[in-house]
């Protein structure tokens, strides 16, 4: 079981609404409310949850060579907590949580914070995507337990991908047992209803980081010489919308999210300009030769890396066509792609092939992970001197 402790500060407001949506694993294509209850400032809702028992990592105890459990296959959820004074929702609370249960019973502790600033991104009425970006068209709306959803595509931008004189690289994720999972920006918002809820929020609130798995074994294109590509992650991104009876004292809310459910492609943009790295670092490998996997971890598989540092950020124009409006409806987004990952029995991180391309003259080379760290999802090469 997983407990949710949701403490609330003690803002100047009336009432709260408190929200959680379960996010459900990939093919599932919607996700489920798992709670909706009203609360007062400075009070801490509690949420139960029942979850996997699916081991995800193992830990071992060296002193007695017994196995045990490190954490389940974790569960992410949408929280969002909305307070109101005098008819008006000064302070909301749109936050993606992914907690890993390191017990049957797991305490997961989440401190709200309220931020009173608008977001950058609001709803506007547009018949074009601006030239350049990428865009994401969504398809006809399909009812699920307690309202809607639509599915778009989109192009995600993410980390480079390095080569050099002599070799060729290509980026990989993997869909098998163990699935490649990245970290991507989702966004949601929340607002008092009386019953009726518009096809677009006023607003978007980003929640942070939501994993997104491939559901494909593939590599990007080649890349050779002394050069560098922009990786970009084909994603299909879920918009979902819930009308909620919360409770006596506040009424309904409307809740929209919006965010990634699962990695289709990876390609590569080549740059135009060359590259090469001005010197090796003391922490480098190599020198080296010939052909190589490296995956995006350091020895072992480490478990679990979280971090907001974001390595990427892509804007991307969704658009939706509604009943009786003659062009699209479209809002722009800054789509974040995180430095964080996974690497257990469910999750395997991408990697890079290096491929030997110089025939016999067999070119020597070092690499690492930029800033010493594999969550970069970055792999630099220098030639070295035979």
């Amino acid at each position: 079981m997983v407990r949710l402790e949701i403490r609330i500060p003690p803002v100047r407001a009336e009432r709260c609404a408190v929200t959680v949506v379960r996010f459900k694993p990939t093919r599932a294509y919607h996700s489920e409310v798992a709670y909706a209850g009203e609360a007062v400032p400075g009070q801490t809702v509690v949420v139960k949850e029942l979850h996997s028992a699916v081991v995800a990592k193992k830990s071992f105890d060296p002193r007695t060579g017994e196995y045990g459990v490190e954490y389940y296959e974790p569960v992410e959820y949408a929280v969002i907590v909305d307070c109101s004074e005098r008819g008006r929702t000064p302070y909301v609370y749109a936050r993606i949580h992914q907690v890993f249960p390191r017990s049957l019973v797991w305490t997961h502790r989440i401190e709200v914070s309220f931020s009173e600033e608008e977001s950058a991104a609001a709803a506007t009425g547009s018949d074009a995507v601006r030239e350049g970006g990428y865009s994401c068209v969504f398809g006809e709306r399909r009812s699920i337990p307690g309202g809607w959803m639509r599915e778009c595509v989109t192009w995600v931008e993410g980390p480079y991908l390095y080569s050099i004189n002599g070799v060729e690289t290509s980026f990989g994720i993997e869909a098998g047992l163990a699935k490649t999972a990245v970290y991507l920006e989702g966004y949601g918002y929340s607002e008092p209803s009386g019953g009726l809820c518009s096809e677009l929020p006023p607003r978007w609130e980003s929640m942070g980081r939501k994993e997104a798995v491939s559901i494909v074994t593939t590599e990007s294109e080649s890349l050779s010489g002394n050069r560098r590509d922009r990786l970009r992650f084909n994603v299909r991104y879920a918009y979902e919308r819930y009308y909620i009876a919360v409770g006596p004292n506040v009424g309904g809310r409307c809740v929209w999210l919006l965010y990634p459910v699962e990695v289709l492609d990876v390609r590569g943009v080549l740059l135009p300009e060359e590259y090469r790295a001005s010197g090796v670092p003391a922490y480098a490998a190599g020198p080296t030769r010939g052909d190589r996997v490296v995956y995006f971890v350091r020895g072992r598989c480490g478990g679990v890396y979280q971090s907001d540092y974001v390595i990427a950020s892509t804007p991307v124009t969704f658009a939706i066509t509604l009943p009786g409006v003659p062009t699209a409806v479209s809002w722009t987004l800054s789509v974040d792609f995180y430095r964080a990952g996974r690497c257990d029995g469910n999750c395997v991180p991408p990697y890079v092939r290096i491929r030997d391309v110089s025939g016999r003259t067999y070119t020597w080379y070092r690499w690492w992970f930029r800033d010493d760290d594999p969550m970069t999802f970055e792999l630099i090469l220098y030639s070295h001197p035979s």
